[in-house]
């Protein structure tokens, strides 16, 4: 037997699969990657051998062993001691196979290890025309962009979140705004027991519904911290060519490390915008929490401000309030940081509204006190349109109003949308003439 034990122990390391989608960086790489850990593996079972004295004349103690006589010549104990190692070698290869699969497919989601590829590099002139932006949700979600969306605790930034995962699941409009129908995934991390109730209670709200594949949760923890774990949720984002993710929350999804170390919420940010590179049309929105003493004051690094494309703020409206009480009733909405400079003012009056059949509120916008008719007439038009169609266009809102006996002719209200225009309260696209709401018009 001790003849062809170097056979018995021969183990194919080559059950890795290469993707056939690989460019010629990237196949170096992986190639590479397999010869070392095959290198590594022959050296294990060289190493299990020698520590087991298989390769040794000295023999192994003798086990005692009922069947010996039943077969006269085979060397039960060899047999014995053979079959125990060769189950333990086994395990630990597949253990290492697994750790291997892990790091190559990171690498090759990941760009190989930010590998730099000249077959990748592109010149100026190639890049043409610059190309407008692509909202997922209109002035507020781009694609190809993050967001880090923070408040103090029971201010509602998860009712935000979810509101805005289920407008981009449904293809219906937040807050007078256009949402381009997508695929969602939503990492609940924290919160999961209120999960369901606040998702029925924008259901019953809203009514709006979704297909299973364009509204999905992961009710866990996933370490962002931790290479394997990036690497598996960059594939899954690309593989379902997700548009829009939500991560709930930063404190929940960072392995314990320090939010105040710039090293460990640079290697977070970095592990967020390779997921985002991964499938990069998607939108990455991460929760966060504000410092106790200043609501509008993430806490942590600086770091976090310099690693998310945009940084939005929930704060209340009035302070002095009970801060873990949901009675203070209004809330705001602050754009601190946008990647494409100016952004409207800060959004006011979100109140929490109970559902009616349900145990859970929502927060939505009490947009219609004391706001311009002309302002309300585009949120009634924007609400129940298709997102396929488009923003509403000044000629449809002008039309509109006057077919509504808002005024008498065209001409009239085509001049109020001019002068709501140049107050802020309507923004008007030069390009297609659509029409969205800015800061909210007051009446005069």
């Amino acid at each position: 037997m001790s003849e062809n034990r170097s056979d018995d122990f021969s183990i194919d390391l080559t059950g890795f699969e290469e993707p056939d989608d690989l460019d010629a960086a990237e196949a170096a790489v992986l190639a590479e990657e397999r010869e070392d850990w095959d290198d590594g593996l022959r050296a294990l079972l060289e190493r299990e051998r020698r520590e087991h004295g298989l390769d040794s004349p000295t023999k192994p103690e003798p086990v005692e062993v009922e069947a010996e006589e039943e077969y006269p010549g085979v060397d039960w104990q060899q047999e014995q001691q053979d079959k125990k190692h060769t189950d333990a070698v086994a395990l630990r290869v597949e253990a290492l196979r697994v750790d291997r699969d892990a790091r190559v497919a990171f690498a090759v989601e990941m760009g190989a290890f930010g590998l730099f590829d000249p077959n990748k590099l592109v010149s100026f002139n190639a890049l043409g025309a610059a190309r407008p932006n692509d909202y997922i949700l209109a002035g507020w979600l781009e694609r190809g962009a993050t967001t880090m969306l923070f408040a103090d605790g029971h201010v509602g930034k998860s009712y935000v979140a979810l509101d805005w995962a289920c407008s981009v699941a449904a293809g219906a409009s937040w807050d007078g705004r256009a949402v381009q129908q997508g695929r969602v995934l939503y990492v609940a991390a924290e919160g999961r027991a209120t999960f369901t109730p606040r998702l029925a209670a924008w259901q019953a709200h809203v009514g709006a519904r979704f297909t299973d594949r364009d509204a999905e949760t992961y009710p866990y923890t996933v370490n962002m911290m931790d290479p394997a774990s990036v690497a598996s949720l960059a594939s899954w984002v690309k593989k379902g060519r997700y548009d829009l993710i939500l991560i709930d929350t930063l404190q929940k999804t960072s392995g314990g490390r320090n939010e105040n170390s710039t090293e460990d919420m640079g290697v977070y940010v970095g592990s967020i915008a390779q997921v985002q590179e991964a499938w990069e049309p998607c939108h990455i929105v991460v929760l966060h929490h504000s410092k106790k003493d200043d609501p509008e004051q993430y806490r942590g690094s600086s770091t976090l401000w310099a690693g998310f494309d945009n940084v939005v703020c929930i704060r209340r409206e009035l302070l002095g309030k009970d801060p873990l009480s949901l009675a203070d009733p209004r809330r705001r909405i602050i754009v601190q940081k946008f990647r494409n400079g100016r952004h409207d003012e800060p959004l006011t009056n979100f109140v929490f509204t109970e559902v009616a059949g349900t145990t859970d509120s929502v927060l939505v916008r009490n947009v219609r006190a004391g706001v311009d008719p002309v302002v309300l007439h585009l949120i009634d038009m924007t609400t129940n349109r298709d997102p396929k169609v488009g923003p509403v266009t000044r000629t449809e809102l002008k039309k509109s109003l006057t077919a509504a006996g808002r005024y008498k002719d065209e001409k009239s209200a085509n001049a109020r949308i001019g002068q709501l225009v140049s107050l802020g309260a309507l923004v008007v696209d030069t390009a297609t003439s659509g029409v969205t709401v800015g800061v909210i018009g007051r009446k005069g």
